[in-house]
């Protein structure tokens, strides 16, 4: 196996952080339009309660 088949070209990683931010730009503007959301994301995320 070739050590250069399995590092991404700079043209794969660019279209990889585009993904990722896109989706993150997304996922803010959604959070910040639907209170609703933001609770639910906040209970999702929220500590277990221990006895």
């Amino acid at each position: 196996m070739k050590l250069a088949a399995v590092i991404p070209t700079p043209m794969e990683v660019g279209r990889e952080v585009l993904i990722v931010v896109g989706g993150a730009l997304v996922a803010a503007l959604l959070i910040s339009n639907w209170p609703w959301a933001r609770k639910y994301i906040r209970d999702a995320w929220a500590l277990p309660v221990t006895p």
